[in-house]
């Protein structure tokens, strides 16, 4: 029983600290409605990628393809669109993704083979260049992302 009451004297701001903590979220859990608190409640730039902070943040993931020309082969969310012009030239686009016109920058990467791309906002639709190592425009596979 002392070592009871010893413990107690010794952690007495501790345990004071700890129920209140305790009560307080306990009051939250059990005195609001479920489903009374959701995203009109949460005021903007407070949570989801429409809601940050943009002092914060720097970008979010929008949107993403990837694509391989030999095969024509296209994944990613939105349901992604590519249009081939020229051997290694092409314009993505969403379906179900409406790009913002300004504010995004579109990264693309060449998957699986030595070379490099490039990608341009060309409007709603991203424009993208793939090169051999020589630098010349040759048609190969490749990943995008869409930050903003």
């Amino acid at each position: 029983m002392l070592k009871i009451l010893g413990f107690i004297h010794h952690n007495a701001i501790a345990l004071l600290a700890l129920l209140v903590a305790l009560g307080g979220t306990s009051y939250a859990a059990f005195s609001l409605p479920p489903g009374s608190v959701g995203g009109p409640q949460i005021q903007n730039h407070a949570i989801d990628p429409v809601k940050f902070d943009p002092k914060v943040i720097n970008g979010s993931v929008r949107a993403w393809a990837y694509y391989a020309p030999v095969v024509r082969y296209t994944a990613g969310p939105g349901r992604p669109f590519v249009r081939a012009g020229t051997p290694g030239l092409y314009l993505v686009s969403w379906r179900t993704i409406a790009l913002p016109t300004r504010g995004c920058t579109a990264l693309a990467t060449v998957n699986g083979a030595p070379g490099s791309a490039t990608a341009t906002q060309i409007r709603r639709e991203i424009g993208v260049s793939t090169y051999n190592p020589q630098g010349q425009l040759t048609p190969l596979a490749f990943e995008i992302v869409v930050i903003c």
